[in-house]
């Protein structure tokens, strides 16, 4: 069955095969006729399917190498316009998201482009960024002898990159000389808060926290923190909507009632599951609600919240930046649109069409 399948789809798209090209043409085949047969839109937002299949096909199977080859493929993907729609290559797991979802090493520092420049945003106490004295605030003008332009413009160099908003690509970029494996260096130039300019090389650490995401997707780092702040506010933090971190977030959330407000951090929050950011949101709120609709061949799926039994009902501030991406997009989007939350911080990319 599968063989007629690939014989037919190699007819449509572009003839006969050779013994080179056969590997990557069941390939290529089988990424066409999977998001022709399940895109979510039948009309794929007004873009003819099959003569970009017919367009792609030879380039890509006519790559030098395996990259290109992969490359070419998620360019003819992104013709669509969408996020959450791409092809993985083998122990390439940084094609998929920021180095500090799945980076096994790194410094405990956070990194942001703020002002046009390369920002500390925090650090992760007892780590080796904290031994050596960085602190939140630090401007760090290059790290391995790359500026923000240089690698910023990397990105633009980088041939194809997704439609999307570019400034989850820059932001990616810029943390990855701060990740990598452990015990390898990383060396940069630092400004601090006096404007003493100071040159730093440190060893990356072995990272806490990896744990399996889902089937087929590679293992992540999960973190999360709760504590109460001056005044009696409440604030979580947590960088992934991940089951594994579902008990320990409706924890602290239900021990977070007698607080004259609450904060949840999800800046450079990477996303996760629809269970977990519908059971966050249910610990939000008194009365069943609409919450997403989700829309697809099969036609809309609406997704209600049915309250928890003692919700949090105090006031709601939510932190969100140009890393909180899908989950950490709905979540807040829904909070804000349903006049429970106040978003507050960066505008985030809209990277949010949901992955099956």
């Amino acid at each position: 069955m599968y063989c007629k399948l690939f014989m037919a789809i190699s007819l449509m798209l572009g003839g006969a095969l050779d013994e080179r090209t056969a590997d990557r043409a069941r390939i290529f085949d089988t990424v066409w006729q999977t998001v022709n047969d399940g895109f979510y839109d039948q009309a794929f937002g007004g873009v003819d399917w099959k003569a970009v299949g017919k367009q792609y096909r030879p380039k890509t199977l006519g790559a030098e190498s395996d990259e290109q080859f992969y490359r070419s493929l998620n360019a003819m993907l992104y013709e669509l316009g969408v996020s959450h729609l791409a092809v993985i290559p083998k122990g390439h797991p940084e094609w998929i998201g920021a180095p500090s979802a799945d980076a096994v090493g790194d410094i405990g520092a956070d990194v942001r482009i703020i002002d046009n420049q390369m920002v500390i945003t925090s650090i992760r106490p007892g780590s080796v960024a904290d031994a050596a004295g960085l602190r939140p605030g630090f401007k760090i003008e290059s790290a391995d002898g790359k500026t923000l332009d240089d690698l910023t413009q990397k990105v633009l160099d980088t041939k194809p990159i997704p439609p999307l908003d570019r400034r989850a690509f820059f932001a990616r970029k810029i943390l990855e000389p701060f990740y990598g494996e452990p015990g390898t260096k990383v060396t940069f130039v630092c400004v601090d808060g006096k404007n003493r300019r100071t040159k730093k090389t440190l060893n990356r650490e072995e990272r806490p926290g990896r744990i399996q995401f889902m089937e087929g997707l590679p293992p992540s780092f999960i973190e999360s923190e709760s504590t109460r702040l001056e005044h009696n506010i409440g604030y979580i933090h947590f960088n992934a909507f991940h089951p594994a971190l579902l008990e320990r977030l409706l924890a602290a959330v239900d021990k977070m009632h007698d607080t004259t407000g609450l904060v949840i951090d999800i800046r450079g929050n990477g996303g996760g599951a629809l269970p977990v950011r519908r059971a966050l949101a249910e610990r939000m709120v008194s009365e069943r609600r609409l919450c997403w609709s989700y829309h697809g061949r099969r036609g809309v799926e609406d997704v209600f919240l049915t309250p928890a039994e003692k919700p949090y009902t105090g006031p709601l501030a939510i932190l969100t930046d140009e890393l909180s991406i899908s989950s950490a997009e709905e979540f807040p989007g829904a909070m804000q649109a349903m006049g429970r939350a106040v978003v507050v911080g960066e505008r985030t990319p809209g990277i949010v069409l949901v992955a099956e």
